[in-house]
């Protein structure tokens, strides 16, 4: 940047000028700890043509205003020296002062001059002084800025990488946690769009009161990462988890532990829409009563990919209860009872492939087809079909149609 001022000092006829040409401003702008506010300042001084080679005072100073006004700050350099007409200035008005438009006033004075003699016209600041504003950033409020985007309004990063993904983020208490995870849910259930809800890693306690899951993919980090525990009690209305209208689950753990029946997650026949576990463990304990893993109630959708269930209660348990509903499971390891019943006029049926059943499976009614499925215990066939689609593994030999151990 090259600029040049022009001025008839008292001392000097007519016939003399000063001509003062602005060379450069430099300045580091890397935000460290022992960063200063100082900048340098670098020109070149001549009269009538010629180099000036003298030591001469300086006064600069800012101002708002290109002429008249009040200097916002001021500095003198004194005994500076200025060689073939260059001089170098170190220069520092603290960082307050650009915040807007700014203007530099320089005045000099070398050897025999009776006075300061100013330099005109005033030189507007641009560029590098301004980054020097960027060292009071620590300090801004979050009310003092503007154009925040949302979910950093509240100092807490709520998901601005995700436009439509809540981040829930675990504290120390784990009430507290499963009170944020309800909250985002519910907020998620109420958007118009599809949203993802996201759980880092964390203890979440639910309480005894269900969490509905809409139109909502809850995604945990890891099942032995993002554990909920639970004491929802009953099986009609109970389970940590209600699924309806295409909820997913995955990456997490899902317990409920009562004295009266439990289940874990449960299906609900808001619509046809298929509900999906990924990658989930689930558990039920009921130490008086039943418990029951996973429940799909009539006219329900569940598709199972890599899901681990147990139910494990005093009596009449099931990892999977299949009441009506219709599932698809692929990589199903189920510690007890498969169960399939007809519900009303909801008749059951499943595909389950690659899984492992580590006891029977009891089918009343529907239809039950296996592919590349381990049994530990003879199912139970009352009524309905049971049937393979290819080989089923052992240790058991199974009667039905197209069951093959191999």
């Amino acid at each position: 940047m090259s600029l040049t001022h022009y001025r008839m000092p008292a001392r000097l006829s007519s016939s003399l000028r000063f001509v003062f040409v602005l060379l450069c401003m430099t300045f580091s702008v890397t935000v460290v700890s022992a960063q200063s506010t100082a900048w340098t300042y670098q020109g070149y001084l001549e009269i009538v043509g010629v180099p000036v080679n003298d030591t001469c005072d300086f006064q600069f100073a800012i101002y708002d205003v290109a002429v008249d006004g009040a200097a916002l700050a001021s500095q003198t350099v004194n005994d500076l020296a200025v060689a073939d007409g260059v001089f170098t200035a170190t220069l520092d008005f603290g960082a307050s002062v650009y915040d807007d438009t700014r203007y530099l006033d320089i005045q000099v004075q070398c050897s025999g001059d009776p006075s300061f003699v100013t330099l005109t016209p005033r030189q507007i600041i641009t560029a590098s002084p301004y980054s020097i504003r960027s060292l009071n950033a620590e300090s801004v409020p979050w009310d003092g800025l503007t154009g925040v985007p949302a979910g950093f309004a509240d100092n807490v990063d709520d998901g601005v990488i995700f436009t439509r993904t809540i981040v829930v983020n675990p504290v120390d208490s784990t009430i507290q946690n499963g009170d944020a995870l309800r909250a985002a849910i519910t907020a998620a259930n109420a958007a118009p769009q599809r949203f993802q809800v996201l759980l880092e890693p964390g203890i979440y306690e639910t309480g005894t009161t269900p969490i509905v899951v809409g139109n909502v993919h809850v995604r945990g980090s890891g099942v032995n990462f993002t554990r909920i525990f639970g004491e929802v009690p009953g099986i009609a209305d109970g389970g940590v988890f209600v699924l309806q209208n295409g909820a997913q689950l995955s990456d997490l753990s899902v317990s409920n532990t009562n004295d009266d029946s439990v289940v874990g997650i449960r299906l609900a026949p808001i619509d046809f829409a298929v509900s999906t576990l990924t990658d989930v463990n689930v558990f039920a304990l009921s130490i008086t009563q039943s418990a029951h893993g996973i429940v799909v109630d009539a006219g329900a959708n569940l598709a199972l990919d890599t899901v681990t269930v147990s139910g494990s209660g005093n009596s009449d348990s099931d990892s999977v209860w299949m009441n009506g509903g219709n599932m698809t499971a692929r990589g199903l390891t189920a510690f007890n009872r498969l169960r399939v019943t007809q519900n009303g006029t909801y008749v059951p049926g499943a595909f389950v492939s690659y899984s492992y059943l580590q006891t029977e499976a009891l089918l009343t009614a529907g239809t039950v087809q296996f592919a590349y499925t381990q049994f530990f215990a003879v199912p139970t066939v009352t009524g309905g079909v049971v049937s393979c689609s290819v080989s089923v593994f052992g240790p058991l030999t199974l009667s039905y149609a197209g069951c093959q151990t191999s």
